[in-house]
């Protein structure tokens, strides 16, 4: 599953998930709070990371490039034990 900038619908609180189970297009609401962080990651961050060949990829890594979802994963799992640790 790779998301992009535009599968994600800030002023309606929505994200198009494509090639997810079952390589279907699903349509899942956002809260409002991610909404926000959305926001923030895509004007402060993302903006800054960003160069001519990353394309719509909406998660960068600090080289520019689409992260891979196993990577995103992975780094979800480890926040995930920090915090309960």
């Amino acid at each position: 599953m790779f998301l992009d900038i535009e599968d994600v619908d800030l002023a309606e609180q929505l994200l198009r998930i494509n090639r997810g189970k079952g390589n279907k297009e699903r349509i899942v609401p956002i809260s409002h709070r991610a909404c926000e962080w959305l926001m923030f990651y895509i004007s402060k961050v993302r903006s800054v990371t960003s160069f001519i060949g990353s394309g719509s990829a909406l998660c960068l890594a600090n080289s520019g490039k689409r992260y891979s979802p196993n990577k995103l994963s992975e780094m979800a799992g480890r926040y995930v034990q920090v915090i309960w640790i």
